[in-house]
């Protein structure tokens, strides 16, 4: 049961970030109240994004984006360039991650669906 409520609790996370991370804050001329944001929304066919099914979020301290991706491996966004890791790039585990923690220290800790834990070699870069 426990895991159970981690990985819906994951689930909502990454939801939210996706809602935040997505929000333009310029106005909306299309809508009636033109206050209303305009939302952007990043998929593989607009973007560098490897997967649209997002497993997990994390934000670095050098706001680098991170999306673990259900096949896509891990995607990064740094703003304006999108870099993916996957299993035959990196040497990541298994290309679908369902969890990203990043610790004090910077390291970004990525869980696998059937590879464990990784902590990519030089803990790629942020």
């Amino acid at each position: 049961m426990s895991k159970r409520w981690f990985r819906l609790t994951l689930i909502v996370l990454a939801i939210a970030s996706l809602l935040v991370l997505g929000c333009d804050k310029s106005t909306n001329p299309d809508h009636p109240d033109s206050t209303v944001p305009r939302w952007v929304t990043y998929h593989v066919s607009n973007s560098g994004l490897a997967s649209n099914a997002i497993e997990a979020i994390a934000i670095d301290a050098s706001d680098n984006k991170w999306f673990g991706t259900w096949s896509g491996g891990v995607s990064k966004f740094d703003g304006s360039a999108w870099t993916t890791y996957m299993t035959f790039n990196s040497g990541l585990a298994d290309n679908i991650v369902h969890a990203i923690a990043i610790d004090a220290s910077g390291n970004k800790w990525l869980g696998t669906w059937g590879g464990g834990v990784d902590l990519p070699p030089e803990n790629w870069s942020s």
